[in-house]
């Protein structure tokens, strides 16, 4: 969002790239490959940790919500929450429900994608 906001002040284009190049590592260009957005891209998480998407029967998460993605923190390997042994720290990310510490669906995260999202929309005109 500040380099949103330094683009619109400056009209730099290296801020406009800025942009981009974060928004590509949220849709799959990153050390995992996946998509941290449900339902968008080939690659996409399935098993979020959302109270929601896992009680509506339907095996498909809500479509459009942003994962934490990596955590390399692992707090939530206590919870039955299985990483890769000796994970770097930008593939510390598993597609498991329990995953609050990498999968979970977060407000703070996912007004931020929303407000990018209009940004780079609005850009494109």
């Amino acid at each position: 969002m500040l380099m949103a906001q330094a683009n619109r002040l400056t009209k730099h284009p290296k801020y406009l790239k800025g942009v981009q190049q974060a928004m590509d590592y949220v849709l799959g260009n990153n050390a995992n490959g996946f998509s941290y957005v449900t339902g968008y891209g080939h690659r996409t998480p399935m098993f979020i940790h959302h109270r929601q998407s896992s009680a509506d029967g339907i095996p498909e998460p809500v479509p459009g919500l942003l994962v934490g993605g990596p955590n390399s923190r692992l707090q939530d390997a206590s919870s039955g929450v299985i990483y890769p042994a000796n994970v770097p720290p930008m593939k510390a990310w598993v597609d498991q429900e329990p995953s609050y510490a990498s999968n979970e669906i977060c407000l703070n995260w996912n007004a931020p994608l929303t407000y990018i999202l209009g940004f780079l929309e609005q850009e494109s005109y």
